[in-house]
């Protein structure tokens, strides 16, 4: 990294794990390594399976989480926004790791500031502080840098972001690339043609507005270089910037933007932050009432960031639903709380096969081999891979090779079966 080499894949490549047949794996104690295991892993994964005499498996987690962190992948889902909460979850996952780390706080603080999540903001900000690694002065010029912003009805001003929808039109015909719904800019930000922006001034929430406008000669897009466009544009809603001096004055800063009006259910994929910031908006007695299916998103949202008390609150209100608490107990189990979901699995009356599985992953995670073993023991599917997998680790760390391997073989067998009817579907369909 210091001598600007771009890091390309990721953590978990083959760059950093140390396959079986390898001559560094037949001769690992010739070169320092300790699988931490009593069990023979797959391969020796990084900061997983086994340390060295030089570097324990603490450091190299925290190698494999930096390494990650400047991947030229992660920079660029950085950038883009695109996936906010998988950004947010890996950082949060390894916290402890990449504590210390100057990218560490200011990824972290500009994806909480997306989602709004300033408590969250304010609690990392103060670790931050903590940290005696790092420099006390670094962090107040940091924070000042910080743009908050708070929903306004005024008009909109130089420096304002705004939420819109817009679309555009060449020759009555509307251009895809410059269109669309809930779209999002800084007014003077310039990621956008500049003329746009100003035609956005003084505008309100709610007002609409039509306007032409000629793209410029250097118009990244060919295709509308030195064109004449037709906008239609709704202003949704409108912030103006709030800054502070120090992070103490976070917490007073009182920013509620509400997202309620907005009809952003059908946004889940296309708009994940906005959809987030939309379920936080809405009344909880009217989702727990009329749409359990969104406060279970959100419920999924706040495991993803780490707001497990939140989300547990949240999930009192499904006691008496059977069957959203089914789909409760999945949800936590997907994020590895499972001695939650297998509260949440046992309180189902009617246990039917995915409960059950449900119950022997979570198991198999606490590290409950035996009552793992037994139930996949009873519901036993070969068809079922997920099922297959689990029992092959299990024999796996019981040292029951004939099993494993026979295990392996079906496993195989039904990915290629997967695979086979993948691309025989996909040929049908052209």
């Amino acid at each position: 990294k210091g001598h600007g080499i771009v890091m390309e894949g990721n953590a978990g490549a083959q760059q950093l794990e140390i396959y079986f047949g390898s001559e560094l794996h037949q001769k690992y104690k010739d070169y320092g390594i300790i699988p931490t295991k009593s069990h023979k892993p797959r391969y020796l994964s990084i900061g997983t399976d086994f340390e060295t005499t030089t570097l324990s498996s603490k450091d190299i987690t925290k190698i494999k989480a930096i390494w990650f962190m400047n991947t030229s992948h992660f920079q660029q889902e950085f950038a883009s926004k695109r996936d906010v909460f998988a950004l947010l979850s890996f950082l949060i996952h390894y916290s402890n790791a990449l504590k210390g780390e100057y990218e560490y706080y200011f990824y972290l603080t500009e994806l909480l500031k997306e989602i709004e999540e300033y408590d969250l903001l304010y609690q990392t900000l103060k670790s931050c502080r903590d940290d005696t690694s790092l420099d006390s002065n670094w962090l107040d010029e940091f924070v000042r840098q910080f743009t908050f912003y708070q929903e306004i009805r005024d008009g909109i001003d130089y420096g304002f972001k705004v939420l819109f929808d817009r679309s555009g039109y060449m020759d009555g015909q509307l251009v895809d690339s410059i269109s669309g719904h809930f779209q999002s800019l800084t007014i003077g930000g310039g990621t956008f043609i500049p003329e746009f922006e100003e035609e956005l001034l003084n505008l309100r929430e709610g007002e609409q507005k039509t306007f032409t406008i000629r793209f410029p000669e250097d118009y990244l897009d060919k295709d509308l270089r030195e064109c004449d466009i037709l906008f239609q544009v709704k202003i949704h809603k409108a912030y103006k910037p709030v800054f502070v001096n120090d992070i103490e004055e976070i917490p007073k800063l009182g920013i509620t933007n509400d997202y309620s009006s907005l009809d952003l259910a059908s946004f889940k994929e296309k708009r994940p932050v906005l959809y987030f910031l939309y379920l936080k908006s809405l009344d909880r007695k009217h989702l727990i009432m009329k749409k359990p299916d969104l406060l279970l998103d959100l419920i999924d949202r706040y495991l993803e960031i780490g707001k497990v008390d939140q989300a547990l609150t949240l999930a009192n209100n499904f006691v008496g639903n059977e069957n959203f608490k089914k789909r409760l107990a999945h949800t936590f189990k997907k994020h590895k709380l499972c001695k939650v979901a297998l509260g949440l699995y046992w309180g189902v009356k009617s246990k039917d096969y995915e409960i059950k599985l449900g119950e022997a992953i979570c198991h198999f995670h606490l590290k409950q081999y035996h009552q793992s073993l037994k139930i996949l023991s009873e519901i036993y599917n070969e068809k079922d891979i997920r099922l297959l997998y689990y029992l092959q680790e299990i024999y796996r760390i019981k040292n029951e090779v004939e099993e494993m391997r026979e295990l392996g073989e079906k496993i195989l067998n039904l990915k290629i079966q997967l695979l086979l009817s993948k691309e025989g579907l996909n040929k049908q369909t052209s």
